[in-house]
C-alpha cells in the first residue's frame, strides 16, 4: 500500500494534486515489477477528495501516453467527492443539519473553489451557495448526469421567479474546471466510463456528499462497469475512520469487508487498516488535549470561549509548520480568513422577511446594508465596522450581529467591507471606513437616511476604527457634515504602545489563546504595514518597540487616568489591578467634540484597560460617556446577543448598547 502525498490548493490548485497522483501510480505501474509488486493487481484508492482523485486518475491513466502501461485492477472510492456543480442535490439539504460539523455546504464550496485557483472569500463562497457560479444553459445541459434525482430549487430564480444575475468571469472559471471530468468524474463520457476498472463506492447515509456517489455508481452499471457499493446506515463523513466504536461500527466493518473482498484483501490488510484506525484514534485524542484550555472556572459562556481558543490554537500550530516550511508567514491571515469562512454558516441576504438586505457600493468601498423594512423613513442609522484584528474578518462574519442590531434598534445598519492588512496596512481600512462614513452623511437624502442620527460603532479592531472614524470626522474637510450623533465601541483595542497593562499581565495567561498579547501585537505590527515575523512580535509584546523619549511624550494623556480598580473578581469583590502608563494613541485635541459614546468592555479580556483608560479620558474631556463591565466577560461576549437568557453577559451588554442607541436616535 502507497500513500501519496500530492500537492494540496489554493497554492497548488487543479490539475496539480491530480498530475502527482497520476505521476505516482503510473511510476507504480511501469517499476512495480521491480519491487516484488504483482503490477496486474494494482488499484487506486482515496477517501473525500481523495477519492475525487482516485476517480480521476483511473480515467486520466486511459489516456493514450498510457496505453503501453498495464492497466489498474481496481478503484475504491470511500465517501468520495464526484462534481462541483450541483449544489442543490437530496443529500445536501437532508444532511446539512446533521453533517455541518464535519463537511456542509459552506465547506465543499470552500474546497472546490480553492481546488479550482479561485476566490475563497466569504462572498465568492456565498456566490456560489446561490448558484451565480454556473449559468442556466450549463445546468440544463449538465442535467443529464444527475437525471432521475430530484434537484431541489434553491437558485435565486427558482424561489423568487427573478432571473439569476450569473457572475460571468466567475462562472467563466469555474465551468473551465469543473466541467472537465477529470475534476468532476461524475461527468465523464460512457466511452470513458466503460474503459475503467471495477470499482467499490463506499457513502455514508448522512453524508452531503452521499448522492453523488449515488449518481456515479449508477453511471459505472449502465456503462457496464462492475460495482460494489455499500451504504453505511446512520453514517457521516468520516465513519471509515471511526469504525472501532460507536453505533455504526459493524456497517464500517461491513464496508471494509467489501473493500477488500473486491480487492483481493486478507487478514494482513484488515490488520493494517485496523491499525490506521487506531493511529487515527490516538491522534485525535492527541489532538483535543492539545486543544483543550483550561479557562476561569467562573467564565461567561465558556462554549463560545473554548470555541474560539480551540481555533486560534489550531491555526497557530499550522502557523508554526508553514514556518519550519519555509512558507511566507503574511499568508496566516488569508489562512484564516479561509477557515472562518468554512465554518460560518452563510445566511442568504433574503432571508429574513422583517430586513431588506442588499450589497451595495458606496465610493469605491463595498457595504451591506440592513433596512428594517417596517421603520420609519428617513431612518437613522449606524455605521459598523466588523472586527478581525484590521487583518481577517468580513461583513459576512458578523453578519447575525448586524441583523439583530438592524432589527431590534430598528434603524440602518452599513456594515463596511473595508480594505485589510498586511496587503493595504494603515490608513487604507479607516479610509474606507471614513469613504463610506462620508458617504452616508452627503447622500443621506437619497439612502432615507435621517443625517442627524447617524453614529458608528464596531468590535474589537472595528472599534478602534469607529472611535478613528469619529475622530477623523473632526477635521477640517469633513466640518460641513452633520456631526456623528453616537459612537459605540465594542471591546476596542485602542492603543498599540503599553503590552504590560494590568489587563494583559491578568488575562493572558487565563484566556490568552482567545486573544494574547502576541496576537495583539501581530495585528498591530501587520496593520502598521511592518514585519510580523515571531521575533519582531516577541519585541513589541514586551515593550521593546518605542523609545523613552516616546513613551515619555505621550504619557501626557494618561496625566489623571491611573488605574486602580478595574475588574470585578469572581467572588464579587473588587480586586485592584494595579498601577499603569499605558497610552491611548487615539485620542487627539478636539476630544471634547466627540459624540456621545457607549464603551462596552469585559472582565476576561487583554483589552479591558485601554478601553477603562478611553472612558476615563472621554469624562474628562466632557463627553457623555455609558460603560460596561462584562463581569466575567471574555473577547466576544457581545456575541452572545442573541441568547434570549438575560442572564448572559453578553446580552446584557447588548442590551446596554441598545438602551443608548434607542436614547440616542430618540432625542434628537
Amino acid at each position: 500500500m502507497y500513500g501519496h502525498e500530492y500537492r494540496l490548493a489554493p497554492e497548488h490548485p487543479f490539475p496539480a494534486p491530480l498530475d502527482d497522483c497520476v505521476s505516482a501510480a503510473a511510476h507504480v505501474l511501469k517499476n512495480g515489477a521491480d519491487w516484488g509488486i504483482d503490477v496486474t493487481k494494482v488499484g487506486v484508492g482515496g477517501m473525500s477528495a481523495g477519492g475525487n482523485l482516485a476517480a480521476a486518475t483511473a480515467l486520466r491513466l486511459l489516456d493514450d501516453q498510457y496505453r503501453h502501461l498495464p492497466r489498474l485492477r481496481y478503484q475504491v472510492l470511500a465517501v468520495p467527492v464526484l462534481q462541483g456543480l450541483f449544489r442543490d442535490l437530496p443529500s445536501y439539504s437532508q444532511c446539512e443539519p446533521f453533517a455541518k460539523a464535519l463537511i456542509s455546504p459552506n465547506e465543499k464550496a470552500t474546497f472546490v473553489l480553492a481546488y479550482a485557483g479561485l476566490d475563497i472569500s466569504p462572498s465568492t463562497v456565498r456566490q456560489v451557495l446561490e448558484g451565480r457560479h454556473v449559468r442556466p444553459a450549463t445546468r440544463a445541459r449538465m442535467a443529464k448526469y444527475v437525471s432521475g434525482v430530484q434537484v431541489k430549487a434553491s437558485s435565486h430564480k427558482e424561489l423568487t421567479g427573478e432571473e439569476v444575475e450569473v457572475n460571468e468571469s466567475l462562472a467563466d472559471a469555474y465551468e473551465r474546471v469543473f466541467l472537465n471530468p477529470l475534476a468532476s468524474p461524475l461527468f465523464a463520457e460512457e466511452d470513458q466510463l466503460k474503459q475503467v476498472p471495477a470499482a467499490v463506492v463506499v457513502m455514508s447515509q448522512y453524508d452531503p456528499l452521499r448522492d453523488e456517489a449515488l449518481l456515479y455508481v449508477r453511471r459505472l452499471q449502465h456503462a457496464g462497469v462492475p460495482v460494489t457499493h455499500h451504504l453505511i446506515p446512520n453514517g457521516h463523513h468520516i465513519s471509515l475512520l471511526v469504525r472501532d466504536e460507536g453505533p455504526g461500527s459493524e456497517a464500517c466493518r461491513l464496508a471494509y469487508e467489501t473493500i477488500f473482498q473486491r480487492c483481493g484483501g486478507g487478514p494482513l490488510a484488515m490488520g493494517l487498516f485496523s491499525g490506521v484506525s487506531l493511529i487515527f484514534a490516538v491522534c485525535v485524542a492527541g489532538l483535543a488535549f492539545y486543544l483543550y484550555t483550561p479557562l476561569p472556572s467562573d467564565i461567561d459562556q465558556p462554549g463560545i470561549a473554548r470555541a474560539m481558543c480551540a481555533m486560534n490554537k489550531m491555526l497557530g500550530l499550522v502557523e508554526r509548520m508553514c514556518f519550519g516550511l519555509f512558507c511566507d508567514y503574511k499568508n496566516e491571515f488569508r489562512r484564516k480568513q479561509a477557515v472562518a469562512s468554512m465554518l460560518l454558516p452563510v445566511t442568504k441576504l433574503d432571508s429574513d422577511p422583517d430586513l431588506k438586505v442588499t450589497n451595495e457600493v458606496y465610493d469605491g468601498v463595498k457595504v451591506r446594508v440592513y433596512r428594517p423594512v417596517r421603520a420609519p423613513v428617513p431612518t437613522p442609522a449606524v455605521m459598523y465596522f466588523h472586527g478581525g484584528g484590521w487583518c481577517w474578518g468580513a461583513v459576512d462574519t458578523e453578519d447575525s450581529f448586524a441583523r439583530l442590531l438592524a432589527k431590534e434598534a430598528q434603524l440602518v445598519v452599513i456594515s463596511v467591507e473595508y480594505r485589510l492588512a498586511p496587503e493595504y496596512p494603515f490608513p487604507a481600512p479607516l479610509d474606507d471606513c471614513v469613504t463610506a462614513t462620508q458617504h452616508v452623511l452627503t447622500h443621506s437624502l437619497d439612502l432615507r437616511i435621517d443625517p442627524k442620527r447617524v453614529g458608528v460603532a464596531g468590535l474589537s479592531a472595528g472599534g478602534n476604527l469607529a472611535a478613528a472614524v469619529a475622530l477623523r470626522m473632526q477635521d477640517f474637510p469633513f466640518r460641513s457634515l452633520p456631526r456623528l450623533r453616537f459612537q459605540v465601541l465594542l471591546m476596542p483595542g485602542l492603543q498599540g504602545l503599553d503590552f504590560d497593562l494590568p489587563s494583559y499581565r491578568d488575562n493572558d495567561p487565563a484566556t490568552g489563546h482567545m486573544l494574547s498579547r502576541d496576537v495583539v501585537a501581530k495585528y498591530v505590527l501587520a496593520y502598521a504595514g511592518l514585519e510580523f515575523t515571531p521575533s519582531v512580535v516577541r519585541q513589541v509584546a514586551l515593550n521593546q518597540h518605542v523609545t523613552s523619549d516616546t513613551r515619555a511624550k505621550l504619557s501626557k494623556f494618561l496625566e489623571q487616568a491611573v488605574l486602580e480598580t478595574a475588574t470585578v473578581g469572581s467572588k464579587g469583590k473588587r480586586k485592584k489591578a494595579g498601577r499603569s502608563h499605558g497610552v491611548n494613541v487615539t485620542l487627539a485635541k478636539l476630544a471634547e467634540q466627540l459624540p456621545p459614546s457607549a464603551v462596552i468592555m469585559s472582565q476576561y479580556d487583554v483589552l479591558r484597560d485601554e478601553a477603562l483608560l478611553y472612558v476615563h479620558s472621554l469624562q474628562q474631556a466632557g463627553v457623555p460617556v455609558v460603560s460596561h463591565l462584562v463581569n466575567r466577560g471574555h473577547h466576544l461576549a457581545i456575541l452572545g446577543a442573541s441568547d434570549q437568557d438575560n442572564s448572559n453577559g453578553g446580552r446584557k451588554a447588548y442590551l446596554t448598547v441598545l438602551q443608548f442607541i434607542r436614547k440616542m436616535v430618540e432625542d434628537v
